[in-house]
């Protein structure tokens, strides 16, 4: 299975770390609802749909 993806509508623009939030958070909420995916993609756009940022993807952590 490829990555998933969250795609995030933004009304106005995030600050850093409000986006690094926003990425820890839809990153967790990914693994919960597709646990078995090859990582995950988290992508900011604006409400009008052009796309403001893109969070780096991420590899699924391995269960030891």
């Amino acid at each position: 299975m490829g990555p998933a993806a969250l795609v995030v509508k933004l009304f106005e623009p995030l600050g850093s770390r409000d986006e690094a939030a926003v990425t820890e958070e839809g990153v967790r909420l990914l693994r919960f609802v597709v646990a078995d995916t090859d990582g995950h993609d988290i992508r900011f756009h604006s409400v009008d749909g052009v796309r403001c940022s893109r969070a780096r993807p991420t590899r699924p952590r391995r269960n030891p």
